[in-house]
Parts: C-alpha cells; structure tokens; sequence
C-alpha cells in the first residue's frame, strides 16, 4: 500500500499545485512499467493542446502529433471510445471495429507510436464537455508485456482519484482567471477601490488606493483597520461604512453611503462612497468576504466624464452637464454650483432635472452612477 497511497497523496497534491504534476507520472511510470505518460488537454473548438505534463515524447514527434494526428486519428473517429472513465487500450480499435490487427495498420501507429517503441498503451478521458478533453496516457515498449486486466483495473482506479483532481483543478483554475480578470480592470480604474470585511480590515485595494494610503492622503491604515488621515472625519468615514453594513446585513437605515474626506496641504477632498456587497452564507473553508467597497474619487484627478459626453448620454443641457461633471469630480452641491457659475438654489433646481434625466433619486445615486461610467469609459479608452 506504501506506493499506492504516495501515488494518492501526489494525484491530490497536483490540484493544488501544478508542480506536483511530474511526480505523479513519474510514480505512474513505476507503478505500471511504462517508459512514457502524460496528461494533457485537447481544446476541441480550436484544435489545441494544453499539456498538463508529458514525459518521454520526442519533442519533434510532438509536433508532429499535434499538427497531424491531433485532429485525424483513429482514436478521435469514435465517439464510444472517448467517453469520460473509458479505458482504451492497443486492443480496443481491433474490438470495436471487430477486425484484428486494425490498428497496428493504422498511420497513427506506424509513423507515430511505433518509432518511439509505444507499443502497449493505456488511456483514459478524465474530463469531458462540449469544448475539451483532458486525456491521460502511459506506455509501454515492445519488450515490455502487455497490459494486463489487472493492469487495467489498477489503472481504472488510479483514474478515477485522477478525475477528481482534475475537476478540482479546472474549478480552481476557472475562479483564479475570473478573479485575475476583475482584477486587472480595478487595476485600471482611475479611483481607488478598497474592499473592507466587516471590521473595516482591507480585504483587496487598487494601486490608485494603496498609492493614496502610502501617502496618508486622506485615509491610512492604522493597526490593521482603515481610519482618516484627518481625525476630525472619522465620524464621517464610519458612518457610511456603518449605513453600507447596516444594507450588507440586510437592515439599510437608508442613509446616504457618501463622504468628504479632507487631505493634506490643502488639496481638494477625496469623495467616498460606500457600496454594500451582497451578504454570502460563509462556507466551512471560506476566508472572510468583503462586506463594503469603498470608492475613492479624487477631484484633481483629470476626469474622463466630459461635459459633451454627460449631455449625449443623459440628454443635459450643457449647465447640467457642467454642474454634473463638477459633482462627479467629489465636490459638494454648493462647490459644484460656485464652478459652474450658479447660485446654490438654481443649482438645487438643476440637481432636480438631473436627478430625472438620470434615473436617480439622491445625490449619492448619481455619484456612483457617473463613477461607474468613468470606470466604464477609461477601461474602454485603455483597451
């Protein structure tokens, strides 16, 4: 049981770890007698191979194999034999096709296998949809016999652990490349993002956020939470987070999620804006989820919103445009209505019509309606 349970150990292993992969042909190869194996996925819609890790094929035949035979090979003809768990062996075309010695007149055996002495084989289907096949092989030479039922058999099981690992893997895999995705386009925002668990730890921050922080621009991290940099707006800050969980948990107080943070030297005041995310039952092997963004927009930042686009979007006149832009770039009703040349009433006016044209209700609304267009636009404009 020594080799068969190391063997199980690794398979487990290489879900985790793509690195461990080698080690469980390597022990594959003992356990079976085999001077080649692999473990490999076929992209059927673009006739690709993605190799998880193959040993003992000649680099140039590989080539070969995959320019030639990848597509048109006996194998590949039939449907039956190319099931998910289905074990082929060098016997199982001569079976299906009920004609002995079928295969070894095959042009795949002849100029592919039989130069590199794969004479007996073994493979299985461990994965399989509607786009690829994640296949697994071992051979053996000629001076080698051939594969036994019991070989068989030992192999069906090995596979079965082999499956398992890869299903593992492919999920790993497809939430990795998802998160790497939403990531680079945070990445790219021209705000900060800051995502906070319950307890205002940072869970994940942008480099806009983390290069605002390293500054103490407004906000810092003091012994593990997030805090204001001026001390007189932390009651502010902790408000909307506490409005944002309070809707997190399912209990909105229905409160604006928006401050102003002031900064250093005079510079114009960050405006954030807190966003509650969608509660999750946690699961036993979950880390902790964020519970709020935080959206960091900084006035003296250029703006990718203009006032021609603001009024082909929402149909503003151009005033409005103005007055949005303004309040878009984190300034207070009364600052934007100074910059676009308004009276603080005619500009609640103004706010009015834009609140209707905008389909939002709340000066918070709109904020984090033109946020996300400004996302919008410049991950379009970087692309």
């Amino acid at each position: 049981m020594e080799r068969p349970q190391k063997l199980i150990d690794q398979i487990y292993a290489a879900a985790l770890d793509a690195t461990v992969w080698p080690l469980v042909l390597e022990t594959l190869e003992q356990m079976f007698g085999c001077i080649a194996s692999g473990i490999y996925t076929t992209h059927l819609q673009r006739n690709r191979v993605s190799p998880v890790n193959l040993r003992g094929i000649d680099a140039a035949l590989l080539d070969c194999y995959i320019g030639r035979f990848l597509c048109s090979n006996p194998w590949r003809e039939v449907p039956a034999l190319q099931r998910q768990g289905y074990v082929r062996t060098d016997n199982s075309l001569d079976r299906y096709y009920r004609k002995q010695g079928f295969y070894h007149k095959t042009e795949l055996y002849n100029e592919w296998m039989k130069p590199q002495d794969f004479i007996h084989t073994l493979g299985i289907n461990l994965y399989v949809d509607g786009y690829a096949q994640t296949k697994c092989f071992l051979y053996r030479p000629r001076q080698m016999r051939p594969f036994t039922t019991h070989d068989i058999d030992r192999f069906r099981w090995v596979s079965g652990h082999l499956a398992n690992a890869v299903r593992v893997a492919r999920r790993l895999a497809v939430e990795e490349s998802s998160r790497k995705d939403l990531l680079a386009i945070i990445d790219r925002m021209t705000c900060g993002v800051l995502l906070l668990d319950t307890d205002r730890h940072i869970i994940q921050a942008n480099p806009f956020a983390e290069a605002l922080l390293r500054r103490h621009d407004g906000l810092v991290v003091r012994h593990s939470r997030l805090v204001t940099s001026h001390r007189g707006d932390e009651r502010k800050l902790a408000g909307v987070i506490r409005c944002a969980l309070a809707a997190h948990l399912g209990s909105d107080s229905g409160a604006a999620h928006l401050a102003s943070l002031r900064r250093p030297e005079g510079r114009s005041p960050l405006c954030a804006v807190a966003i509650p995310l969608p509660r999750q039952t946690p699961g036993p092997f979950q880390a902790e989820k964020a519970a709020v963004a935080l959206i960091l927009n900084d006035p003296e930042q250029e703006s990718v919103v203009s006032v021609d686009w603001l009024q082909q979007r929402y149909q503003l006149t151009k005033t409005e445009a103005r007055l949005t832009r303004n309040l878009s770039q984190g300034s207070t009703l009364r600052q934007a209505a100074t910059a676009a040349e308004l009276s603080y009433e005619t500009a609640r006016w103004y706010l009015k019509s834009i609140f209707q044209k905008t389909g939002t209700s709340r000066q918070t609304e709109l904020i984090r309606a033109l946020l996300s267009e400004q996302i919008v636009i410049r991950n379009n404009l970087l692309h």
